[in-house]
């Protein structure tokens, strides 16, 4: 079973600005979600795209890049890089709405189930990321199952268009992710 510790501001992220809203306004919309305290959950799949979400699946981050299961396989069952933010090798995406992991890591889309609603989005500015797979598997071309952990340190958080999202959590953790396997 995987780990997720991140802060609780993950979670309880009130300070997503959208066009035409300040932070502060986000702020006073959200604040029943800040009464929103529960555990995350982490999963994942693929080679890699991992995710982390409240119970109620209205806030959520998802971490995407390529091949680090793999080169673990390959250099004997562990490999880890360190990237600076933002970096074109790890997209890191903070999300806020509603049933945003419907559709993540899945085997079936039912046509008339939830539709994800995303209604505000965190990307990093700065910061640094720790990528660590370990596997135990030489895996298939296609399945290499294993566990990932990321590590996001001082990041600083911006909406899309550039604005500062300064109570969005500096320091993200990710333990024992699950991956690998590929939905479908």
């Amino acid at each position: 079973m995987s780990r997720a510790f991140w802060l609780l501001g993950v979670i309880l992220w009130g300070g997503c600005a959208v066009e035409g809203r300040s932070s502060a306004d986000w702020a006073l919309i959200d604040q029943s979600d800040r009464l929103e305290r529960e555990p995350p959950i982490s999963s994942g799949c693929g080679d890699y795209f991992l995710y982390a979400r409240s119970d109620s699946d209205r806030r959520a981050m998802t971490v995407t890049g390529e091949g680090i299961l793999g080169e673990a396989a390959l250099a004997g069952g562990v490999a880890e890089m360190t990237v600076e933010l933002p970096s074109r090798d790890v997209e890191v995406v903070m999300l806020k709405g509603s049933d945003l992991s419907v559709h993540w890591c899945t085997d079936m889309v039912y046509p008339y189930g939830p539709v994800p609603m995303v209604s505000g989005e965190a990307l990093p500015s700065g910061g640094t990321l720790t990528i660590r797979a370990e596997t135990e598997a030489a895996g298939t071309g296609w399945y290499i199952p294993g566990f990932i952990t990321v590590i996001m340190e001082d990041v600083t958080w911006e909406t899309p268009s550039g604005t500062p999202l300064p109570t969005l959590p500096e320091d993200v953790e990710m333990y024992d992710v699950y991956a690998g396997w590929f939905p479908g």
